[in-house]
């Protein structure tokens, strides 16, 4: 069937293009952003925040709003540190068995 005479098939077929680069698009990114984790800076923006979450509540008066900020990017740094750490393992497990 000619998607050029079935207006149908035409929205339907670069619907599916669209997705299809969407995906590629995204798992570009995810593996980019792999690829660009930094141990030893993961390492410090952690206890940066850390550090300063505690500083946010040392102060007077108690900053809350700074305080919740340094909270997420702590857990989003340990998170990232996790990664970290499992990509290495496995990197390492694959290199043993090799």
């Amino acid at each position: 069937m000619d998607t050029q005479k079935d207006p149908e098939m035409y929205v339907q077929s670069q619907s599916a293009h669209i997705r299809t680069r969407e995906y590629d698009v995204y798992q570009e990114l995810v593996l980019t952003a792999l690829a660009s984790i930094s141990g030893p800076m993961t390492g410090t923006l952690a206890l940066y925040s850390a550090v300063f979450a505690r500083y946010a509540l040392a102060v007077s008066p108690k900053n809350y709003l700074l305080f919740g900020c340094h909270v997420v990017n702590f857990s989003a740094q340990i998170t990232q540190g996790y990664r970290y750490l499992n990509y290495w393992k496995s990197v390492a497990v694959r290199h043993s068995c090799a």
